[in-house]
């Protein structure tokens, strides 16, 4: 039975939107003065990323912003720009294109200091999900269990961390992957009795709205995992339209907007802390 959708976009590591970045100078651009950038005005320039899994839930919350200022959304959709890396690409849509690059995981000390973050418009939870149906929470597994894990995320360091904690008898089997859907191919597969992903990526690799029949969530217990907030990110010299775009945010929360939208996708979580 198949039970995950495995397109070739997903076969490859995900590392723009929403993904991992190495914090580093402020990236060189040949011609970087003949860019011009979108001013302030009518309009309020969003890059977003298809990439990203969750990124119609970021076109969604973005046009909502953009009308709580009174503005009218422009949305670019990007892919990798084959500058030089990941992070110039980020520099070089901020630069090029838009104001702010929505879809990303505000992780704590993460950018470089020529970025900016927005505040988190939702939060969205790494998640272990096994096909074993007597499997009810992680702790259930059995010791040399082998647990797949997409390597390299936060929820990755988590479960390392405490796997390693624990006495060479009775510890996982960790077996990481390069991306999720090489994570949940292995389940599929049975190299693996559990898979730990980002829940968010379960929306490109699912129907969308429930897992497989034959797939189960399993409860990270008692494991630790936080959620992850998520926003977006600016050049660190548009204050104004950081405070403007938090704002704009906050009001969408205090409306329930937030809780309404991030309802429709089982697999995002809840929206993030007010």
């Amino acid at each position: 039975m198949t039970r995950f959708r495995f397109g070739p976009a997903l076969l490859v590591a995900f590392a723009l939107a929403a993904g991992s970045a190495t914090a580093q100078d402020r990236p060189f651009l040949y011609n970087e003065e003949d860019f011009g950038r979108p001013v302030d005005g009518t309009e309020l320039d969003v890059c977003i990323d298809q990439r990203d899994p969750a990124w119609q839930i970021d076109e969604a919350i973005a046009r909502e912003i953009a009308a709580v200022l009174l503005l009218d959304p422009q949305i670019h959709y990007v892919g990798g720009a084959a500058v030089t890396s990941p992070f110039d690409d980020v520099y070089y849509y901020l630069r090029a294109q838009c104001r702010v690059f929505f879809g990303f995981k505000l992780i704590a000390g993460h950018y470089p200091e020529w970025v900016a973050v927005t505040r988190a418009y939702y939060d969205a939870n790494y998640v272990f999900v096994g096909s074993d149906p007597n499997v009810a929470r992680l702790g259930d597994l059995p010791p040399r269990t082998a647990i797949g894990t997409t390597s390299a995320t936060s929820a990755d360091f988590l479960f390392l961390q405490f796997n390693n904690l624990q006495p060479t008898a009775q510890r996982w089997r960790r077996i990481p992957f390069g991306t999720d859907a090489q994570t949940l191919s292995a389940l599929e597969s049975g190299t693996i009795a559990a898979a730990l992903v980002w829940g968010p990526s379960l929306l490109d690799l699912t129907d969308g709205d429930a897992l497989p029949p034959d797939v189960q969530f399993i409860a990270p217990d008692p494991v630790q995992l936080s959620p992850m907030p998520v926003g977006g990110l600016l050049l660190s010299t548009d204050t104004y339209l950081r405070q403007e775009i938090d704002t704009a945010i906050v009001a969408l929360q205090a409306q329930g907007y937030l809780d309404q939208l991030v309802a429709q996708y089982p697999f995002l979580s809840v929206p993030a802390a007010q």
